[in-house]
């Protein structure tokens, strides 16, 4: 057996890259670049390097763009050279927006073995889901959200669209991929794309129709009805774009957005099922964020009805503590502030307990029913009124967590219903009895009397010499 074709096709069709190196030293024997001798296939597909680029090539002085990055991975393997001892390290290239594991060891002197292998997707998925789960109900980051769009499929460019409500209409949110670049390509178009609203396109609807995810061999047939071939054509020409994807984005029949993914020429998507599922739990955090949207923007209203209403709104837990109180509320007990107000207990508090508001309070939450109770009240402030109280449970998940009560003052109906009383019962003029009172209070006091077995007797006595006035005056 051929032990080293062995070895040299199983490092030609290994999974990992396979790179063969030898340092370079300057006078003082500190390494200062180091030349690649022989790479593998899979060398070539992690890195975008290719073989006839690299061999014979030093990589900081030839390769590498970021030469200050470079300098930092020849620190690195100049252990394993000088001191013959393996090492292992994650490293990040941003040239390759990859993350790489590498191990390299030192075969013999002032050479070396790298061997790679390309982390990014499982780095990128760890990354995307801790994202969705810190930022559910935050403000998105479109062009974070477009670059893991980018590195999951391995395309140079993105642009992201989200959709209007009707699910036709959309807007670009976002661009992704090198700055330069994206530049140059606005000035071709002659206008900034991001948040450029787009109408209908009847021909990219009846294109991507059929599949989720939809390839095309090139822009200008994607945009054909958009944009004008000759600008099309130029942008691929200026920035070499071969195969363009679109990439929707659904919860379940919902159209949310959808992804323009452009790939360098020769260059073909990479990992279409992880991008499917990247679309996917896109959509569950988009249709997320938007629910929790229009949630805060709802609580957003309703505590501006609430804190400017005429009425005094106030919400507690369970346990009688306050969690929300109005302006009008402070403005009915007379209080200085919230922060005073908030340290009152609902159910403990020896005033409301007394005129039953408590009492109320706590059959709403008990029983899950609405309430209506009048009742006088004197504030710890010693502000005393009339009010009306309406209690509704509050409810989450179906368990009662609290009420939500508004308080109108009705003193001054009060006060009203009090004189229209008086008018009916005693003369104006005199403030004496009139006929009615005698028709309502004589039958309570026969009551009274046939209660207590007692005899009774009615006296009506002229005592200011009044009625021959009456009779003659009216």
């Amino acid at each position: 057996m051929d032990l080293e074709k062995v070895y040299a096709d199983s490092i030609s069709n290994a999974q990992c890259a396979f790179a063969y190196h030898e340092g370079v030293f300057d006078d003082a024997g500190e390494m200062v670049d180091y030349i690649f001798l022989d790479v593998n296939k899979a060398f070539e597909d992690i890195t975008g390097l290719k073989k006839e680029d690299v061999i014979g090539k030093r990589f900081v002085r030839d390769i590498i763009r970021d030469e200050e990055h470079g300098v930092q991975w020849v620190k690195i393997y100049e252990r394993t050279v000088k001191e013959k001892v393996p090492i292992e390290f994650e490293e990040y290239s941003k040239e390759n927006r990859k993350y790489f594991s590498v191990k390299a060891f030192s075969p013999e002197n002032d050479r070396f073995v790298s061997l790679i292998i390309d982390r990014t997707i499982e780095k990128k998925l760890q990354e995307m889901v801790q994202y969705f789960i810190d930022n559910v109900g935050s403000e998105a980051d479109y062009h974070k959200i477009a670059g893991f769009a980018c590195d999951v499929s391995g395309a140079a460019y993105a642009a992201f669209n989200l959709f209007d409500k009707n699910g036709r209409d959309f807007t670009t949110v976002a661009l992704y991929g090198i700055v330069g670049d994206i530049k140059k390509g606005l000035k071709l178009l002659g206008f900034d794309v991001v948040g450029k609203r787009w109408s209908y396109d009847k021909s990219k609807e009846e294109k991507t129709r059929e599949n989720d995810i939809t390839v095309f061999s090139s822009l200008a047939d994607l945009t054909e009805n958009v944009v004008p071939q000759k600008i099309s054509r130029a942008i691929e020409k200026t920035f070499d774009i071969g195969e363009v994807v679109v990439a929707k984005i659904r919860k379940e029949e919902t159209h949310l957005g959808d992804f323009t993914l452009m790939f360098k020429k020769g260059d073909h998507m990479k990992n279409r099922d992880l991008l499917a599922l990247y679309l996917s739990e896109l959509g569950l955090f988009l249709e997320k964020n938007r629910l929790s949207g229009e949630l805060k923007t709802s609580r957003e209203m309703f505590y501006t009805l609430a804190e400017y209403a005429p009425v005094g709104f106030l919400s507690c837990d369970t346990k009688g503590s306050i969690t929300y109180a109005n302006r009008k509320l402070l403005d009915l007990m007379d209080s200085p502030s919230f922060e005073v107000t908030k340290n009152l207990n609902l159910l403990d508090l020896v005033n409301l307990r007394e005129c039953g508001f408590s009492e109320q309070l706590k059959k709403c939450m008990e029983d899950d029913t609405s309430i209506i109770f009048e009742f006088a009240y004197k504030s710890v402030w010693n502000k005393s009124s009339w009010l009306r109280a309406y209690f509704t449970p509050v409810k989450e998940n179906d368990l009662i967590v609290g009420s939500n009560i508004v308080l109108d003052d009705i003193t001054e109906k009060k006060r009203s219903e009090q004189e229209l009383q008086e008018k009916v019962f005693r003369d104006p003029l005199t403030r004496a009895y009139n006929r009615r009172a005698l028709d309502k209070q004589l039958p309570d006091k026969l009551d009274q009397l046939k209660e207590k077995g007692l005899m009774g007797c009615i006296a009506l006595l002229d005592i200011d010499n009044f009625k021959d006035i009456n009779d003659k005056f009216g």
